[in-house]
């Protein structure tokens, strides 16, 4: 199969799509990085720690944000169902993360349970702003560069 069959046929993985994947893993990756910070570990520092928090919330976003058709055009052309999915989203992707948290293969699980749901909490509404806010911001943008552009 070729490229432009794939892209007609909906499997490629286009620029746009990819833009929009790396612009929610960097959100992501500074809504761990002030958490870290918040919490003395210095980002710059100590790139391993920041790496093993992101890593659960980078897999749990990718595993849910494809399903819940995130990157799909007819979701980046609303302001409204962008934030809905994207929290919806969001919301299933820290759950994922905070169960991967808990296993022996990420750093994390030594919290203790009754400081999971303020971890959870603190998480869904930090990185559910970042990530509403620029994809929310992108379709805005989007959205008036297509209303300035001659017909």
């Amino acid at each position: 199969m070729t490229l432009r069959e794939r892209v007609a046929d909906g499997t490629a993985v286009s620029l746009q799509t990819l833009g929009l994947q790396l612009g929610d893993l960097l959100a992501i990756v500074v809504f761990v990085a002030i958490g870290e910070q918040r919490h003395g570990v210095s980002p710059l520092s100590s790139p391993l720690v920041v790496a093993g928090t992101f890593l659960p919330f980078a897999i749990g976003w990718l595993f849910v944000a494809g399903p819940a058709r995130l990157y799909d055009t007819a979701v980046s052309t609303s302001t409204r169902r962008v934030a809905t999915r994207t929290l919806g989203a969001w919301f299933v992707a820290v759950v994922l993360a905070l169960a991967l948290r808990r296993t022996a293969l990420f750093r994390g699980g030594e919290t203790p349970l009754s400081e999971y749901a303020v971890f959870g909490l603190v998480s869904f509404t930090v990185g559910g702003l970042l990530l509403v806010g620029w994809r929310v911001m992108l379709v805005t943008l989007r959205a008036r560069r297509q209303s300035t552009v001659p017909a």
